[in-house]
């Protein structure tokens, strides 16, 4: 599955009571949280087709055909420019050969509009990927510029939980991160953005838990986000409301700086 990506920065936190009767407003202990490393994995971004098998030269040169940050290679992933529409060439992020990083390259397009179901990359049209199994418009480092009115980039990460610059344009769902409802069977509620934008996405089969190590959103269990606090390493905190906390017994629910009042992570006291 892929990874998305949050941007990366340093998330101020305020600490707040937990279910033991702590009060609001004590301290955790722990000032910052950084959201940039983990993402959501979807799966692997770039199926390799068969078509794209042959080298594509230098793909890590710059080919003047770059849109924002997205990675540079034969074809720019949002304009098309590099490959032959007239031929129905589309521009994707795919495998050019088994044990290779995925890259920007040209094949034959799909004819699957957004919101189409997919199971591949190319089955899409020209402009859009195969994300959780739709078809959605291609993004470049996050920026939202290529996306619909109210619609959000989400980054995609490697395999190393390295940001790629390469993402989808995603609605944000009304969900409930610590309620946990909202989604169909089968997927789970994640925030997907540093300001806390929800989507319903398919969880892990064995998510991570208060405490445990994570690289990407789902990573973790339902119910938890995974976030690097000041100093230490990513970690999956247990989602909860700084407003009326409910955290595991030595955590206290500490607000983030970005996200809004009523949702928090549980962090050791």
């Amino acid at each position: 599955m892929r990874k998305l990506l949050f941007l990366g920065m340093a998330l101020a936190l305020m600490a707040c009571g937990d279910d033991d009767g702590r009060e609001p407003g004590t301290d955790s202990g722990t000032p910052g949280v950084d959201s940039g490393t983990p993402g959501t994995d979807s799966g692997t971004p770039g199926t390799d087709s068969g078509t794209p098998g042959t080298d594509s030269g230098t793909p890590g040169t710059d080919s003047g055909m770059s849109t924002g940050m997205c990675p540079v290679g034969d074809c720019d992933l949002v304009s098309n420019a590099g490959c032959d529409a007239a031929m129905g060439e589309g521009c994707y992020w795919l495998l050019p050969m088994e044990g290779a990083d995925p890259e920007p390259l040209c094949n034959p397009a799909g004819t699957g509009t957004t919101g189409t179901p997919c199971d591949a990359p190319f089955d899409c049209q020209e402009g859009l990927t195969c994300d959780e199994g739709e078809c959605r418009k291609v993004c470049c480092g996050g920026s939202d510029a290529t996306c619909d009115p109210g619609d959000i980039c989400i980054n995609f990460s490697d395999g190393a939980g390295m940001l790629t610059g390469f993402g989808a344009c995603r609605t944000p769902s009304d969900c409930d991160v610590i309620e946990q409802t909202g989604c169909p069977e089968g997927e789970a509620c994640y925030v997907i953005s540093n300001d806390a934008s929800v989507d319903c996405i398919t969880p892990p089969v064995d998510g991570g838990t208060q405490g445990d190590s994570c690289d990407s959103l789902n990573s973790c269990a339902p119910g938890f986000l995974c976030l690097t606090p000041e100093g230490g390493s990513s970690a999956c905190l247990q989602a909860c409301n700084p407003m009326s906390p409910v955290c595991p017994d030595g955590t206290s629910c500490a607000r983030v700086g970005s996200f809004p009042a009523d949702l928090g992570a549980c962090l050791a006291m």
